[in-house]
Parts: structure tokens; sequence; C-alpha cells
């Protein structure tokens, strides 16, 4: 599913979803923030990235795939190197965000 979510900013980000099939509302959650297409996770169980988030909510987490600022269908202006931590994003408690490069860079944002 690829919504817009909107940072404090205004900004849309573009982000697929991914969740457990029978799920409840409040659920453990992976971000993925990625420079590299947010839709090359969707391109069916066989590929690596879509493995990986299909594997994590068929454990029973919710899954967030999202292109980083001013990158393939997300609003804004791209700054190679420089944190996006102004999304600012903000969590009730279960978020986790796995990987190298622009995804720790979110990792040391939540703590």
């Amino acid at each position: 599913m690829d919504v817009r979510v909107a940072m404090r900013d205004g900004v849309g980000l573009r982000a697929d979803i991914y969740r457990p099939r029978a799920a409840g509302d409040q659920l453990p959650t992976i971000l993925i923030r990625t420079q590299y297409d947010q839709a090359t996770y969707r391109d069916g169980a066989s590929n690596t990235k879509s493995g990986l988030a299909y594997m994590f909510a068929g454990q029973g987490f919710a899954v967030v795939v999202q292109d980083i600022r001013g990158r393939f269908g997300s609003e804004g202006t791209f700054h190679p190197a420089e944190s996006d931590a102004d999304a600012s994003i903000r969590s009730p408690g279960s978020l986790r965000s796995p990987g190298p490069t622009a995804r720790s860079v979110v990792t040391a944002a939540l703590r």
C-alpha cells in the first residue's frame, strides 16, 4: 500500500506499509527508510528486499518502508550524506529501524 506520510513541515514522504494478516491495531513497528526506492520492496517475496519486509510482517511486526526526502515518490530536496533527522519521527515505543546508511541515521535520531 503506497501512502503519503506528512512530516511536521508539510513535506510528504512516500511509504509502503506491510502488516501481518491477522493484526490488531497496535503492533511493534520496523521503519526502513531508503534512498533507493521503496517500491523495490514490493516486487514479491523472491526479491531480497521485499522478502525482508514480508518476513518481518510474517513475524508479527508492522513494517513501514519509506523513501527519504527528494527521492523517488517523496517530496522535498535530497541532500546526500546529511541527516534526515529533521523528519523528527516520534514513536510511542515499539519502533525499530534496521540497517546501514540512511536507515542508521534514523535509528540514531530515534534514540
